[in-house]
């Protein structure tokens, strides 16, 4: 049986999150800042970078998820960029998340108070 074409897959849902993210392309020194438009299970979409970041480089990715009233915790996550585009009147780019880290699974990102 051959494998379904991508109409034909059901599209992550979106979950309309603001957070605030950071990101650069692997190995890269600098982060920009930035704020999540969306987020799903297979992706995030992030308000432009300006255009630093082109279609298919590989990049790190760090949310920063809200715990409690005054806690914060940052999720890690590798990637790619997949697309840049506007949505809403608004400059976006899209990641495809590869890996991600949370909290607990290794050392390294940890929670913090805010």
């Amino acid at each position: 049986m051959a494998p379904p074409f991508r109409s034909q897959l059901a599209r992550a849902r979106r979950f309309p999150l603001d957070l605030p993210a950071r990101v650069r392309p692997i190995g890269d020194a600098s982060w920009f800042q930035s704020n999540t438009c969306n987020v799903s299970r297979t992706g995030v979409l992030l308000a432009d970078d300006g255009g630093t970041l082109r279609l298919d480089v590989g990049v790190e990715l760090v949310l920063t998820l809200p715990t409690g009233a005054t806690t914060r915790t940052d999720v890690a996550g590798v990637g790619r960029v997949v697309r840049r585009g506007r949505q809403l009147g608004h400059d976006v780019i899209a990641i495809a998340i590869d890996l991600v880290d949370f909290p607990g699974d290794e050392p390294g990102v940890q929670g913090s108070p805010t």
